[in-house]
């Protein structure tokens, strides 16, 4: 039996394969945790795999999300307006 870490962004895209990957390599046998953000807790723990979140206190669940909207409001269309 192997030990596998997968340290994976917590994001739907990345996160699906490797909790694909991670349970194929469950079943055949291996240890498998996927060292991530809380907001891939949830998805990791239902596909059975072992999951210490980390940057708990840094990035509390949904936190990610939030970056992502104030990223997007502050780039929004004062982008464009320099250019057209």
């Amino acid at each position: 039996m192997t030990q596998f870490g997968i340290i994976c962004p917590a994001e739907t895209g990345p996160l699906n394969p490797m909790t694909t990957l991670g349970c194929e390599l469950l079943r055949r046998g291996h240890l498998v945790t996927v060292f991530g953000l809380l907001n891939a807790k949830t998805t990791t723990l239902a596909s059975g795999l072992e999951f210490p979140p980390l940057g708990e206190d840094e990035f509390p669940a949904g936190s990610i999300a939030e970056n992502h909207s104030q990223r997007g409001k502050n780039q929004g269309s004062s982008c464009f307006s320099t250019y057209y």
